[in-house]
């Protein structure tokens, strides 16, 4: 009788973890999944071509989200603000352009079909130090003037 009652408590046990751990798991509808073939930067990094994870850190706030690889590797915080967009429903992603640098930037993302996502928020003068890391890594892999 012992050995079943502690069976049972060890199966309840097992029942709460996974019950509790399930919103952990969870994904809100505003995080996506990007994959890039060149570089994008965002705020304080410069990702390296791949796929990378962008999800909300906290389900009950719409400002912050982390950045991770696709296998997982933590990358950083970015800080968003909503938007809308008119017209144009093609694209999830939104990146700019390359500056005389070479490096695009991600600037929005919105869900699929949808006119409403969020624009990233970029600290002052970063956008000068990625272009400085972009240029310091095409000098480092000899493609310098190569863009």
């Amino acid at each position: 009788m012992k050995r079943f009652r502690k069976s049972m408590v060890l199966l309840a046990a097992m029942g709460v973890m996974f019950c509790v751990s399930i919103p952990l798991l969870a994904q809100s509808p505003d995080d996506i999944s990007m994959t890039t073939k060149t570089e994008v930067a965002i705020p304080g990094h410069l990702l390296e071509p791949g796929t990378y994870w962008i999800r909300r850190v906290m389900a009950n706030e719409r400002s912050v989200y982390e950045v991770r690889s696709n296998d997982g590797h933590f990358i950083g915080f970015i800080n968003v603000i909503p938007t809308q967009r008119t017209g144009r429903e093609d694209a999830e992603v939104d990146v700019s352009d390359p500056d005389a640098a070479g490096v695009q930037v991600l600037q929005a993302w919105y869900g699929q079909g949808q006119n409403i996502g969020y624009d990233v928020l970029y600290p002052r003068g970063d956008m000068q130090k990625l272009d400085q890391i972009a240029e310091m890594q095409a000098h480092s892999s000899g493609s310098a003037g190569q863009h």
